[in-house]
């Protein structure tokens, strides 16, 4: 099952305590069908430019997708990883 799947009831449970998800992609993901996909995923969606893309994948080392953030209320990143660690632990990664 995909991680935003798996997600959807945790998503659910968190957004009365503010938590927000923020999702991007490029220029690889078709145009089209991203504006279908991101109608079921919910959050706040972004199409990017190969340029920024680069840049964030640079800035943040990241090597593959899907890569997360989590940032806390402050703007600090609390947990930055590479791959869907399971709805489990993204609850404690999230709520920590």
């Amino acid at each position: 099952m995909p991680g935003h799947k798996a997600m959807e009831p945790l998503k659910d449970e968190l957004k009365s305590k503010g938590v927000k998800f923020v999702y991007f992609t490029n220029t690889t993901s078709p145009k089209a069908t991203w504006k279908e996909k991101i109608k079921e995923i919910g959050g706040e969606h972004y199409y990017l430019s190969d340029e920024v893309w680069r840049f964030l994948m640079n800035s943040y080392g990241f090597t593959a997708i899907p890569s997360y953030l989590i940032i806390d209320k402050e703007g600090k990143i609390n947990h930055k990883f590479t791959g869907f660690p399971g709805e489990d632990n993204m609850k404690i990664r999230l709520e920590n």
